[in-house]
């Protein structure tokens, strides 16, 4: 295990690069009056989410930027840029930043590094991407790291684009060109880049909105640091109340299941980060949550910005620089979540509509701001989704009303703990705005959290939005809608923590105690989570394997695993696969996804959602099947040439599925790979087309 550590210990050290780019934009936009230490935690994300957009936008050109080659490129040019072309001030500034908050700063690394080392590690006990949708993931960043421009091939459906929203799949790719890493090794690492990122920003986020409630004297090292942590450690490791139910219920853990707090309403999934942590998957929702918390950073600022400003007539609107900004950087934030998880943008524009009703609600004078401001954030959120945009088709069939609710003590177990709390920090935020004597622009954000946070609870009770599954109607929409909601009430209780840790605060001492104590205990109730779910899922961490996702495949096909590994190394470009069809979540379609190669057709039921029904994978599935039973037929020829099939791999799933004609299949064209049972086939079109369709 220490090799592994100081493996990952290594890469998170060298992933200072990307700080470095990050940070000395980050201090430009935010200005130098006067820095805060918590501004370094978003100097990573930005840096790696500006190079992901700049290559992402060049690839979608038509410009093959999106090479190893191009990356380091890019990257070099915007350090040079940003440091040589930099003012000396500026340099100055970064530097003054850097001396003023030195201790933060190592604090806030050693937060990151534990993150990043925390879950890799725990996942070399488990290392394998195998289970839950880990296969689909893995494709994703495997097309990306194969396709110079973009949009990238499907690489479950040879000749098609990716329908999917997979930016956060992108931004994964940069990284393993990066730290230069397979996808069975920088899948594990990648999880617990994600991990060390949320638990940096969260900590961040929880701080800042602390100090703006006190503007004008000193918060106090203690309660910002409680703030920070309570923040991080819910968001990351907390359950929501289900796990203190089932103690309260029958005094011990012993015979918990993990998935309960997730799974507990039936036909639903109610799905919270905690969960998503313990089962390590980089499905678009995981990939969000960094990129959430980036957007919440940023609408923190932007309202800032809107209810402090000044100008209120249109023509002095239009030359407000400083909210034309925020607005700009916010629309970039709001196109960045409709590519990485389209749920989350429909999710924080509903957000920014609450929090201008409420501006509204306290001065209407700011109808001209919000109106200037909202014509900004969406003409930027446009152009920035447009590349993907335009080559997506929604997968949604429209919104109905439910006709299957929650048993109101269903809603009770899972939520209760968090909605009193939540309601309690409003409460607290409504007796520190009547001393105030006015709605202090942290409050409406707050505020908004929490009353965002209960609409998301409700709304998955009265609406769904309809897509394959019938059985399951709503169970998507719960899903997206409760995984923001539990974020938002856990930045929130952040808040209330951190409020009640001050000594001078405006409570009396002895209620302050007491609802501090109270919080406390909630806290430490859902924060037993991890050890419920961690344990379990990675078997009482019994047997440590490394960081090495491919080695279940290593050991239980050794002749299909260097099969694989030869396609990947001994190919250029993405030609296309042939390989057994299967159903979604099981073994099939391992080919193209660690090769990294197109096939025909892969996961069934995925590619019946993405492409909106049946038709297209039923048809491509017999076609698939007629070419490995009836390889010497015209329709195989004529399938062959049309799917331009480079290989046909012939392995285990390939001989249980279908009735094979190997001697037909080999005489197809050339055999290229021959070991044990496994062979890989190079068609003869593929050498010699023209003598291949005369015959």
């Amino acid at each position: 295990m220490f090799g592994d550590a100081l493996f990952l210990l290594l890469l998170g050290i060298g992933s200072l690069l990307i700080q470095l780019l990050g940070l000395p934009l980050l201090l430009a936009f935010l200005g130098q009056a006067k820095t805060q230490p918590e501004w370094w935690a978003w100097g990573r994300v930005i840096g790696w989410l500006g190079l992901g957009l700049i290559i992402w936008l060049i690839a979608h050109l038509g410009i093959p930027i999106n090479t190893t080659v191009g990356f380091w490129s890019l990257l070099g040019v915007l350090l040079v840029g940003v440091y040589g072309v930099l003012p000396i001030r500026a340099r100055e500034n970064v530097r003054r930043f850097l001396r003023t908050h030195a201790r933060m700063i190592v604090f806030q690394e050693a937060l990151f590094l534990f993150g990043l080392l925390f879950l890799a590690l725990v996942r070399t006990f488990h290392p394998a991407v195998l289970d839950l949708e880990k296969f689909m993931n893995a494709g994703l960043m495997q097309g990306y790291l194969r396709s110079p421009t973009l949009p990238a091939e499907d690489f479950w459906l040879a000749g098609a684009n990716v329908n999917y929203y997979s930016f956060g799949h992108f931004l994964g790719s940069l990284l393993l060109r990066f730290w230069h890493l397979p996808v069975e090794i920088g899948f594990n690492v990648l999880l617990g880049w994600v991990m060390g990122l949320v638990l940096l920003e969260s900590f961040a986020l929880g701080q800042t909105i602390l100090r703006s409630f006190f503007p004008r004297r000193a918060v106090g090292g203690w309660p910002l640091i409680t703030a920070g942590l309570t923040t991080a450690a819910l968001i990351v490791f907390g359950g929501n109340s289900h796990p203190i139910w089932y103690w309260l219920k029958n005094q011990t853990f012993v015979g918990y299941w993990y998935p309960d707090v997730t799974r507990l309403i039936e036909h639903a999934i109610h799905e919270i980060p905690a969960y998503s942590f313990v089962v390590s998957d980089l499905h678009a929702h995981f990939w969000g949550v960094p990129l959430v918390l980036l957007t919440l950073f940023v609408i923190w600022h932007w309202l800032r910005q809107v209810m402090e400003s000044k100008n209120l007539v249109l023509d002095r609107v239009w030359h407000d620089l400083d909210l034309i900004h925020w607005s700009v950087v916010l629309g970039v934030m709001l196109g960045v979540l409709g590519m990485t998880n389209t749920w989350d943008m429909l999710i924080y524009g509903l957000l920014l509509v609450l929090l201008g009703v409420m501006v509204l609600l306290q001065s209407t004078k700011k109808v001209w701001t919000l109106l200037v401001a909202a014509m900004y954030v969406v003409g930027v959120a446009v152009v920035v989704l447009a590349p993907w945009w335009l080559n997506f088709t929604s997968i949604i069939k429209g919104v109905f009303l439910v006709t299957e609710r929650s048993p109101l003590w269903q809603l009770m177990v899972l939520w209760t703990g968090h909605v009193v709390f939540t309601a309690t920090a409003l409460g607290v935020g409504w007796l520190m705005m009547k001393r105030k004597k006015r709605l202090v622009w942290p409050l409406v954000f707050l505020y908004g959290l929490g009353l965002m946070a209960f609409l998301l609870l409700v709304l998955p009770e009265v609406i769904y939005f309809k897509d394959i599954y019938p059985t399951f109607p709503r169970a998507n929409t719960m899903f997206k809608f409760v995984f923001q909601a539990i974020i938002m009430m856990n930045i929130v209780i952040g808040w209330l923590v951190g409020v009640l840790s001050r000594q001078r605060a405006f409570l009396p001492a002895v209620g302050r105690l007491v609802l501090l104590s109270l919080t406390a205990l909630f806290v430490l109730g859902v924060l037993t989570y991890p050890f419920l779910g961690y344990p379990a899922y990675y078997d009482q961490f019994r047997t440590r394997s490394g960081l090495n996702g491919l080695a279940w495949l290593q050991t239980s096909s050794p002749d299909e695993y260097e099969a694989i590994l030869w396609l990947r190394h001994q190919t250029a470009g993405r030609p296309v696969v042939l390989e057994a069809v299967g159903d979604s979540y099981t073994q099939f379609a391992r080919v193209s996804v660690f090769a990294g190669l197109p096939t025909v057709m892969g996961w069934r039921a995925h590619e019946w959602l993405w492409r909106g029904g049946p038709a297209v994978p039923r048809l491509r599935t017999e076609e698939v099947k007629i070419i490995y039973e009836q390889p010497e037929s015209l329709r195989a020829h004529e399938l062959l040439a049309r799917y331009q099939v480079s290989y046909i791999f012939i392995g285990s799933k390939e001989r249980v599925t279908y009735r094979l004609d190997q001697t037909g299949l080999e005489q197809l064209g050339k055999t290229v790979f021959n070991q044990g049972d496994v062979l890989i086939i190079e068609p003869e079109w593929f050498i010699n087309p023209e003598r291949f369709v005369s015959d």
